[in-house]
Order: C-alpha cells, then sequence, then structure tokens
C-alpha cells in the first residue's frame, strides 16, 4: 500500500515517519551508529541467512574524480542557464564587434552549458572541447591574434581531455593518464603558443623598425563595426577604419598604433563582395 502512494501520490516521508511504517529498518545519525546498530543483524542473501559482523568495520574513503566534479557543478540548473545566457550574449557580442574574442569564450561556455542541461552527453561535451581547441590553436597559427585564441586553445583542450568520462570499453589505465595528460598537453600547447607568438612579435618590430607602414597597401580580410583584420605586406594586421569596408576591398594604411592599423580605402577600389552586391543590385533594377 504505502509503495503504491509512493507512485500513485507522489508520497513524501520524513525519517521517522518511514520508520514507523517499517519503510526503512531502522534510524542512524552517523555512519558509525548505523555501524553498531547493524552489528549482529541477520538478513537473507540468496536464500541464505547471514550475520552481519560490522565490530572491525574501517571505512575507506574514495575520492570523487575531477569529471565527477566539473560535471556536478555544470549539471547545476542556475550555473547552467547562467552559462547558456553568457554563451549566447558573448557570441552574439562578439560576431558583431570582432577583435574582442568574445565568441570564442562564448562558443565554450555554450558547450559546457549544454552539457550540464543534458542536451548533450558529456563525453560528445569533452571531445567538441578538443576539438573547438584544436581549430583555435589552427587559427592563432593561420592569423596570430597575440595571445587570446591560443589561451582559448589551451583551455578548450585541457577542460575537454578532463570531462572525459570512463567508457566500459576503455582500459582503467587509460583512463586514470587522462588527467596528467589534460595538465602536460596544456603546459605543452602553452609553451609552444607562447615561443611562436614571442617570435612573431620580434619579428613584426624588426620588419616595422625598416620602415614605416604608413601609405603600404593591403586587402580587407574581415571587417565590421569599424574593425577587422587586413592583409598588408603579407602580413595580418588588426585595423579600424572610417570607411564602409568589405572583404576584398583595397585599402592604404594612414597610421599605425602599437599592433593596430588606420586605414582607408582606396579611391574607385572595391572588393568583389561589394561588386557582386552591386552588379545584383543593378539587375534587380
Amino acid at each position: 500500500e504505502i509503495a503504491e502512494r509512493f507512485v500513485t501520490e507522489a508520497l513524501s516521508l520524513t525519517a521517522h515517519e518511514a520508520y514507523e511504517l517499517k519503510v526503512v529498518d531502522l534510524l542512524a545519525d552517523s555512519r558509525e551508529e548505523l555501524m553498531e546498530k547493524i552489528n549482529g543483524k541477520k538478513i537473507s542473501i540468496a536464500g541464505k541467512e547471514v550475520v552481519l559482523n560490522t565490530s572491525n568495520y574501517v571505512f575507506v574513503e574514495i575520492e570523487r574524480p575531477l569529471q565527477a566534479v566539473v560535471y556536478d557543478i555544470i549539471s547545476n540548473p542556475q550555473i547552467a542557464v547562467i552559462l547558456l545566457l553568457l554563451g549566447v550574449y558573448l557570441l552574439i557580442f562578439g560576431l558583431t564587434s570582432p577583435g574582442m574574442m568574445a565568441e570564442v569564450v562564448g562558443a565554450i561556455l555554450l558547450i559546457l552549458a549544454f552539457a550540464g542541461l543534458g542536451v548533450i552527453q558529456i563525453n560528445y561535451a569533452a571531445i567538441f572541447l578538443i576539438l573547438l581547441g584544436i581549430l583555435f590553436l589552427i587559427a592563432e597559427l593561420l592569423t596570430p591574434t597575440y595571445g587570446p585564441l591560443a589561451v582559448a586553445s589551451v583551455i578548450s583542450i585541457t577542460m575537454g581531455l578532463l570531462m572525459l568520462v570512463e567508457e566500459p570499453m576503455m582500459p582503467n589505465e587509460f583512463y586514470e593518464v587522462f588527467p596528467k595528460l589534460a595538465v602536460g598537453l596544456g603546459i605543452g600547447i602553452a609553451s609552444f603558443m607562447t615561443f611562436v607568438l614571442i617570435k612573431i612579435i620580434k619579428i613584426r618590430r624588426k620588419r616595422s623598425s625598416v620602415g614605416e607602414v604608413a601609405g603600404l597597401r593591403g586587402e580587407v580580410i574581415e571587417f565590421r563595426n569599424g574593425k577587422g583584420f587586413a592583409k598588408v605586406r603579407g602580413e595580418i594586421w588588426s585595423i579600424e577604419s572610417k570607411d564602409e569596408l568589405r572583404k576584398g576591398d583595397e585599402i592604404v594604411v594612414i597610421e599605425r598604433r602599437d599592433l593596430t592599423l588606420e586605414v582607408k580605402r582606396v579611391d574607385g577600389a572595391e572588393g568583389g563582395d561589394r561588386k557582386v552586391a552591386e552588379k545584383a543590385e543593378g539587375e534587380t533594377q
């Protein structure tokens, strides 16, 4: 009858109520008290009567794996929703304001949020983070951002490795190595990217000291809301401009401020995207 009420009425009982209704056999306020009360108790296992002997018990503490700790944090409903909202807002902000790298953080937070909300399995989330970190690493090598993408790559790959959960077919030794592998790989990637960035900065400073970049021409790679990237003298530079630029536009450098170039569009020079758009408008008219 009680079992039926648990299902049909969603019955909820306190500890003492459960004891009075014989839902539980005994009450204990601590592990030690529990071991004392069950000592000498007779139970039936596989049709055989067994007497419990807990007079010489020893508690063995099993440390929770890091994967479980991380999953408990992100699976908290409040934290998962916060991660989701932050991820969406940062992704939108990053896509509308290039150069801030907010979309990078947003992508990582969205994957964590989806894992916490149960939209994707924790192992899939870990794999996505690892792949995302590899993409960040490739992007950093192709278009140096002087740090943000490299840092995001290290964080994403490390978190992905730490979040991988043991599978039935996975050898225990292989699973136990993952935390050390994650930390070691993270340190290795960070060291490598630091070395590469230092070399790039030295080369760029050396080239800049040979001659000023003012007056040089280049081609716009990406541009939104007054900021973007352009290829000048075979190098990828962050640019700012008061002109409305599009991908493929030819630009000329006005001045250089640290690692950012102030540019303007070359008169009469329009990128391929702009020409295609204007041609389409003309045909429509």
